[in-house]
């Protein structure tokens, strides 16, 4: 898919394997690849990872991600993506699931299960997933909020896997109070007691097993929670239940006023403030904006990623998984394969449109870096994609 290899040099990335010695803290990211600024040291870029594994690629999608849950429980985050836009109608069964695994099968693409709108583990048959991606031979990671880890799940995660397996479990706070103010809980809520207690039980059953699983624990940095003593709290409070405490900047939903967000300023201030914790564990994504970057004109990261809703719906990517994109779908795989789906010509036709007439202009993190970046390579010439795929 690449057609010229790019240039070396201090301005590009640093892409190594992962060291696997179990006294090193050093860790895969969400793609399998550590990936480094050479010149930032804890900054991560998902850009490089992808063209390293853009070298290997077959035209098949790199990574599919799975949105099988239909709520978030008791929890209303109020930087949440999906803000007052609803999901599709329908649920895959588990019969659905494996026939769609069966497809991938031959062409193992990484499984990432998350949600927007809706946590993961809130699919009934979750462990019965799990257990079919598993058994099938898939790497998966899952992004959660961690309310719903059961004691079942705990065990099933800690069980034989890929050594590139992880989960996510999104924090955010480093006490009750301020966990109940970002989540929309009662000043009275338990919830975050229930998350912490979820947290250090699967961390024990990890050290237990000597699991090669990857915890890590996620923290979106916000107006409310970015001081100095929340960061030393959280660090102090979970540092010793992960194997990554991974911070970023979030991005302003379109549907949402941008109230709670740090400007730039504050960004790069606790940006400073975190690249003096002398600590292995932390890692910051290399993401500093909180509104959309509009410079780019084509989506590009849809030719090598694919999202299927609760209802088995296959859009172009986890942000417009969503019904009011739903004209943005390829098709459904409870009526046809994935295989049918992803060479068909409406998927094609996607991939002709511009951003503009998509209109999503709603790119998560990783996306948008690959976009922006794809999208300047192309202009300067130094990277040509296959467009026939």
């Amino acid at each position: 898919m690449l057609s010229r290899p790019l240039p070396s040099g201090r301005d590009w990335l640093v892409v190594t394997t992962n060291n696997r010695s179990k006294s090193s803290f050093a860790h895969k990211n969400e793609y399998g690849a550590r990936a480094r600024w050479a010149d930032r040291g804890f900054r991560y870029n998902y850009i490089g990872d992808l063209i390293a594994r853009l070298m290997k690629s077959n035209g098949f999608p790199l990574q599919v991600e799975l949105h099988p849950g239909s709520h978030c429980g008791p929890l209303r985050c109020s930087y949440c993506y999906s803000r007052q836009q609803a999901l599709c109608d329908g649920l895959m069964t588990i019969d659905h699931y494996s026939k769609l695994l069966d497809d991938l099968g031959g062409h193992s693409p990484f499984i990432e299960i998350s949600g927007i709108g809706s946590d993961p583990l809130s699919y009934p048959d979750f462990c019965k997933l799990l257990r079919l991606i598993k058994r099938k031979g898939f790497s998966f990671g899952i992004h959660t909020k961690g309310l719903l880890l059961s004691r079942e799940l705990i065990e099933l995660l800690n069980s034989e896997h890929s050594e590139e397996s992880y989960i996510t479990i999104g924090v955010d706070s480093a006490n009750a109070d301020t966990y109940n103010r970002l989540h929309g809980l009662p000043p009275n809520s338990s919830v975050y007691n229930r998350v912490r207690e979820n947290i250090v039980s699967l961390y024990a059953e990890k050290s237990r097993r000597h699991s090669s699983l990857k915890i890590n624990l996620a923290y979106l940095l916000l107006v409310n929670n970015s001081s100095k003593q929340d960061i030393d709290e959280f660090i102090q409070t979970f540092g010793d239940y992960a194997d990554v405490l991974r911070f970023s900047i979030p991005q302003v939903p379109n549907v949402a006023d941008p109230i709670g967000y740090l400007h730039r300023t504050e960004t790069d201030q606790v940006l400073r403030l975190l690249g003096k914790y002398a600590n292995d564990k932390i890692t910051v994504l290399n993401f500093t904006e909180s509104t959309h970057d509009e410079a780019f004109e084509f989506c590009l990261a849809q030719r090598f990623n694919a999202t299927i809703d609760k209802a088995g719906n296959v859009f172009p990517c986890p942000q417009v998984a969503l019904k009011d994109y739903l004209s943005l779908s390829w098709g459904n795989t409870t009526e046809h394969s994935f295989l049918d789906i992803w060479n068909s010509d409406r998927r094609k036709k996607t991939q002709e449109m511009s951003v503009r007439d998509m209109k999503c202009r709603v790119c998560d993190r990783k996306d948008e870096s690959i976009n922006k970046e794809l999208n300047h390579l192309m202009d300067t010439n130094r990277f040509v994609l296959d467009l026939k795929r």
